[in-house]
């Protein structure tokens, strides 16, 4: 009976506060992705790789992402917005384990395509869910919440990438990058709901727009 009740005060706790939940999973996205973003360019230069592979590996970024962020809307539509999420995740943690693998500079090239194409995936999805708890009053206040906790982890992680890469080697803030970003994906797939479609549709389109330019 009391074990009962116990599940059924936990499942209302994920019921009430899906954003909590989500703002927790984005301080971890922010602390594992950025603790491996600082160290990236010194392993390329380690590897081999010059200062033109460096400025390549962001530029190819930025395109996979872009490209990939257009499919992401139909699979948004198609299977929800939790699966794109969770498969973001998964493929966020594969390029960390993809870097901590790599040898060469070009398997660091492609490496970071797979984490643009999770890029692509996860941050119009991610956006669309927030709408999906919110209303037009309430919505830009959630995802700046959402951003600041993405962004706090960002600065803890990106001092503890350096630490890490210091102390031990910069394989090891990748892999430590895979585990954060592993617990991540599994507090995403056990503690945040499936959401409704956003409710202020027309808003929310125009409010989005600028941050998916800059992230």
């Amino acid at each position: 009976m009391r074990q009962d009740r116990e599940s059924d005060e936990t499942a209302i706790v994920i019921k009430l506060n899906p954003l909590l939940w989500l703002y927790i999973v984005s301080f971890l996205h922010g602390l594992g992705v950025n603790s491996s973003s600082t160290v990236f360019p010194v392993y390329m230069r380690d590897l081999g790789g010059t200062e033109f592979l460096v400025s390549l590996s962001q530029a190819l970024f930025f395109l996979v992402r872009g490209c990939f962020t257009f499919f992401s809307g139909v699979l948004s539509d198609t299977l929800g917005r939790r699966q794109p999420i969770i498969l973001s995740f998964l493929l966020f943690s594969l390029a960390h384990v993809l870097y901590a693998l790599s040898r060469t500079p070009g398997s660091l090239l492609a490496s970071i395509s797979v984490q643009g194409i999770a890029a692509g995936f996860y941050w119009p999805v991610v956006f669309a869910l927030i709408s999906g708890y919110s209303n037009s009053e309430d919505s830009a206040h959630n995802i700046s919440r959402f951003l600041l906790a993405f962004g706090i982890g960002g600065v803890i992680g990106s001092w503890l990438g350096g630490k890490i890469a210091d102390s031990l080697s910069p394989q090891m803030t990748f892999w430590s990058g895979c585990t954060v970003l592993s617990l991540a994906c599994l507090s995403f797939s056990f503690l945040v709901p499936e959401a409704e479609q956003p409710r202020n549709d027309e808003d929310d389109v125009h409010m989005s727009a600028p941050f998916l330019t800059c992230l």
